[in-house]
């Protein structure tokens, strides 16, 4: 995170005993890579959501108070192209947790869950989302709608 202070916790939202769901109307996209970033937030039937008309990363910063094992959940949807759907990869911290193919049948959203294990004084950290399998022209789209951490239970 360019000019964020990693010192302080305040401000970021908490990853703990509760389930947090995340304000897609407050996700941050990083600085043009050498490639791009083409994600937006947009409002489509009326509700915010994260639109990658071809490559590129979201992410937002959290800041992880308790260690211990995750479920993250992340609602999307994809439009095909060529006979490819999109694929999505997700990251928490330098971890990566998982990648998904997004099929959507008639542009229903669907639960992609994944699984992170985080270590004590594990602190602030980026969740990010990447795509990277855009097609020629942009046809192939990624879209999501929500994405929530809550704590597994043992």
């Amino acid at each position: 995170l360019k000019g964020v202070a990693l010192d302080s916790i305040v401000g970021y939202p908490v990853v703990g005993q509760r389930v947090l769901v995340l304000d897609l109307t407050k996700g941050i996209q990083p600085d043009q890579g050498p490639w791009g970033n083409f994600s937006e937030r947009i409002i489509l039937k009326g509700a915010p959501c994260w639109v990658f008309w071809a490559q590129g990363t979201l992410y937002q910063a959290l800041n992880f108070a308790e260690a211990g094992k995750y479920t993250v959940k992340v609602k999307a949807a994809g439009i095909a192209a060529e006979n490819i759907w999109p694929i999505m990869k997700v990251y928490v911290g330098p971890k990566y947790i998982g990648s998904a193919e997004i099929i959507s049948q008639k542009g229903e959203y669907n639960e992609y869950t994944f699984n992170v294990d985080i270590p004590a004084e594990f602190g602030v950290q980026d969740f990010m989302i990447t795509y990277q399998n855009s097609a020629k022209g942009g046809a192939r789209n990624l879209f999501i709608k929500g994405v929530l951490f809550e704590p597994t239970k043992e």
